[in-house]
């Protein structure tokens, strides 16, 4: 056996490990665009949303009215000498025009960006905001998103159910296939299944690292893994739908970029009248 075989045989024998960070919600705060009485009917119904949640482990909410900030840097300001542990914020929040359907707005790229707080976006305002049962975690790295699935478990009640889906993307595979179909000396085929079945084998491996996690430390969720190749954009919003979930949770914030990227991004814009969490 060569040298690189046998390090390709002891890796593959390591098996993942999950470790959950402990989310504390000690502060939260609610940013409004309304007047106090919608404010307050807002906030009600925030409150409500999060009571469900993990026990009801979250501390003081602090609601901000639109007379409470002048501008994005102002609120950015008042966000850091809060120091809360989670946003939460309508979709074009401080636009005029609540209606645009290609962007969140730019108060909230911004607050997604600027501030390593999660923020919680609220769905379109005729659509329901009933505590989730059923949350579902995307990423397309799920075994580097330990972060991650910690809100995720921490923002799915007891006894609900925890989707952890990870699309590997068709065409990017296919881009590196088409290359490899060029290299003299490879047997393609037999290479190209076996990197697509690892590809999918190792985050369904970290799943079942999570599940053997939470149920040493007596944690009432279910968690289902959702692995699957295809084109994330197209796929996501069929899983959601066929899997009834009423909170979607995705990672916004990337080394190196100061603007969401990829589909993380075209997920939040078209998932109008759905809860989400960007982390």
């Amino acid at each position: 056996m060569r040298l690189d075989d046998f390090e390709s045989v002891f890796r593959s024998a390591l098996k993942p490990s999950f470790v959950r960070e402990r989310v504390l919600l000690e502060q939260v705060v609610h940013i409004s665009d309304g007047g106090p009485k919608e404010r307050d009917a807002e906030a009600q119904r925030v409150r409500q949303f999060l009571s469900a949640l993990d026990d009801g482990d979250h501390g003081a909410m602090l609601s901000l009215g639109r007379s409470d900030w002048s501008s994005a840097q102002d609120l950015i300001d008042k966000i850091k000498a809060l120091s809360p542990q989670l946003i939460v914020c309508q979709r074009h929040l401080g636009d005029p025009d609540s209606d645009l359907a290609y962007t969140l707005g730019s108060v909230v790229d911004i607050l997604t960006q600027a501030t390593s707080v999660p923020v919680l976006l609220l769905p379109t305002p005729t659509s329901p905001l009933s505590t989730s049962e059923r949350t579902m975690v995307v990423t397309d790295h799920l075994t580097q998103d330990a972060h991650l699935v910690s809100w995720g478990v921490h923002m799915t009640p007891d006894h609900g159910v925890l989707f952890l889906a990870h699309i590997e993307d068709e065409e990017r595979f296919e881009h590196f296939a088409h290359a490899l179909r060029r290299v003299p000396g490879v047997d393609t085929d037999s290479t190209l299944a076996r990197l697509k079945d690892k590809l999918l084998t190792l985050p369904t491996d970290y799943v079942h690292a999570v599940q053997k996690t939470l149920q040493e430390e007596s944690v009432q969720e279910t968690v289902v893994p959702v692995v699957h190749f295809g084109d994330p954009v197209k796929l996501y919003p069929k899983l959601v739908e066929d899997h009834q979930v009423g909170l979607l949770i995705c990672n916004t914030k990337d080394p190196g970029q100061s603007a969401m990227a990829g589909f993380a991004h075209a997920l939040a814009v078209s998932m109008r009248t759905l809860p989400l969490l960007l982390v």
